[in-house]
């Protein structure tokens, strides 16, 4: 085993922002008209997903 091979590890919180991050960016493909509709502006539904 050579010294520059990477771990083979993640721990809870890295897991959990992965997912996490995921699924809000799923939800940007997914519900575009949704979040237009709940925001009643466009400018203000794409401060939401900045």
């Amino acid at each position: 085993m050579s010294k520059n091979e990477l771990k083979k590890e993640i721990g809870l919180i890295p897991a959990l922002a992965i997912v996490i991050g995921m699924v809000i960016g799923s939800g940007v493909f997914f519900k575009p008209k949704a979040v237009f509709s709940a925001t009643g502006a466009p400018g203000l539904g794409m401060m939401a997903w900045i």
